[in-house]
């Protein structure tokens, strides 16, 4: 095996070595912590319930029905008058009138129950940064000391003498290279948790939810919170293993990396359009060239020794749709390449091979999923000349970088920080239709002020954009004669459903 091969082959399996553990993380350690801080809060609200039973003699139910019926919403005086009242009479009906009010009062306002919440959040938070903050270290301190041991297995390549400083670490670790680090994202995202949680438990007590019901609700917005500490987990894993992956790569002296995408079906299409791709270690930018790419990215990132070696011998690893199984497919077959020839089957391995001889691949007739417009319509170049120039002057104006790959890569790739305008990837031969997409992209940036790569963060507003570049290019369709017209809004509709399930982790 050569030492370009080598490399990958230990990337991918790091990678999914930490997947792995990161997977295991979210659903033992994690998960646990959700669960206990919502049976504190049940517990809680069983409590405020059960004091007000026995208080009135009364059965659980009975007291929920009696405080959430019509009777005894009205103070008919003060409460003086009440407990004077109750103490000359020994009236128990009175009583337990002024029971109902005074509790009443106190579960429309639940001060109590929501401060005893907010505390339960708070050590949840607390733990889950902590154990955040230890896993990421050790990735991160496991992904740089072994990335130096394997160069130095396939290459006499100096070697570091001193061990990793831990602030340094910690450094890395905290970056907020997204617009906030983990820690801020995962406290605002536990005060979001909080409004929601208060929000849910005022409509249930208005609308005389049981405790069972109303813990039902509680607990589906838990383990939404637990959903998004695990979107964020696993996306900050992915950027300090390759941030270890690039420090152990510039420590050994070399110059050059390799992206290295995932070779299944759940693999997103930027992350497609990067596989296979040489960097110079000097340009690497996380967002741009460099994992992640977006929320949940399990791309990784290799060394080598030259960027002029863009075809590395040997094997490389892909997985089976259905069962998960892994198999060796050549180390030089980019993403869509081995789509066309394992899952598509639009070319057969040997094919491929003659084309790899050859030195050429005709990727635009074999693959056509990202752009099936430009099956219909043809090259923007040839069917809207004039547009296409147009365009190319609104990109110079808005400051967004445009480059023309010769492989099918379409992506809008936004600035790395906020502020900045972005790079549109429109391939050579693109239809019109494509430019279109990519053009609502860059136009629904610069509306939003240049967000920078944080977008990604944010699944709804990252969703919102897709379906909204999906239905320019579904009007430009509906211009198309029949059957065509149907044809293209069938695969387009399917593409935009792709997306969605990506970008909200249904593929997971």
């Amino acid at each position: 095996m050569d030492s370009e091969t080598y490399w990958a082959k230990r990337a991918v399996e790091r990678e999914a070595e930490w997947h792995k553990k990161c997977q295991e993380l979210i659903d033992k350690e994690l998960a646990a912590y959700y669960r206990q801080a919502l049976l504190h809060i049940r517990d809680d609200i069983a409590v405020l319930y059960a004091r007000f039973a026995d208080q009135n003699g009364l059965t659980k139910k009975a007291a929920r029905e009696l405080l959430q019926g019509d009777e005894y919403r009205v103070w008919r005086m003060d409460i003086e008058d009440y407990v004077k009242r109750i103490e000359t009479t020994g009236d128990a009906k009175l009583l337990r009138e002024l029971n109902t009010l005074a509790m009443r009062s106190r579960v429309t306002r639940l001060d109590k129950l929501f401060s005893d919440t907010v505390k339960e959040l708070v050590s949840l938070g607390v733990k889950v940064d902590d154990r955040m903050l230890r896993f990421l270290t050790d990735a991160y301190k496991d992904g740089y000391y072994r990335g130096l041991y394997e160069i130095g297995q396939k290459a006499s390549i100096r070697m570091p003498v001193n061990v990793l400083d831990e602030k340094k670490v910690e450094s890395v670790v905290r970056t907020p290279w997204s617009g906030k680090n983990y820690s801020k994202r995962l406290w605002k995202d536990t005060e979001l948790l909080e409004k929601e949680l208060k929000k849910t438990m005022t409509a249930a007590m208005h609308r005389g939810l049981s405790i069972d019901k109303l813990s039902g609700q509680l607990a589906e917005r838990m383990n939404v919170g637990k959903n998004v500490a695990a979107r964020l987990v696993q996306t900050e894993l992915n950027y300090v293993q390759n941030q270890a992956a690039l420090a152990s790569i510039k420590d050994a002296g070399m110059k050059y990396f390799r992206f290295i995408a995932t070779l299944d079906s759940r693999t997103t299409v930027i992350c497609r359009e990067h596989d296979g791709r040489v960097f110079s270690v000097d340009d690497a930018g996380v967002g741009y060239n460099m994992p992640p790419l977006h929320v949940r990215c399990r791309s990784t990132i290799a060394g080598t020794l030259g960027a002029l070696k863009d075809k590395p011998l040997g094997t490389r690893i892909a997985r089976e749709e259905d069962t998960g199984k892994t198999y060796h497919v050549p180390a030089a077959m980019k993403y869509e390449e081995w789509k066309a020839v394992y899952v598509d089957k639009k070319m057969s391995l040997d094919e491929w091979k003659s084309a790899q001889h050859r030195g050429k691949i005709e990727v635009g007739k074999m693959l056509t999923l990202a752009d099936p417009m430009r099956e219909a319509t043809g090259s923007a170049e040839d069917s809207n000349p004039e547009e296409v120039e147009a365009l190319m002057k609104e990109l110079e104006s808005y400051g967004v970088t445009l480059r023309r790959p010769k492989n099918e890569e379409l992506a809008y790739a936004p600035g790395i920080h906020s502020g900045e305008p972005g790079e549109a990837i429109i391939s050579e031969g693109a239809s019109y239709s494509a430019w279109i997409h990519e053009m609502t992209h860059v136009r629904d940036d610069f509306k939003d002020g240049w967000l920078g790569f944080r977008v990604i963060m944010d699944v709804e507003k990252t969703y919102a954009r897709e379906k909204h570049a999906y239905e320019q290019e579904i009007k430009l369709a509906k211009e198309l004669p029949e059957p065509i017209r149907s044809e293209m809004i069938s695969r387009l509709e399917k593409n935009l459903e792709e997306e969605r399930r990506v970008i909200y982790h249904e593929m997971e």
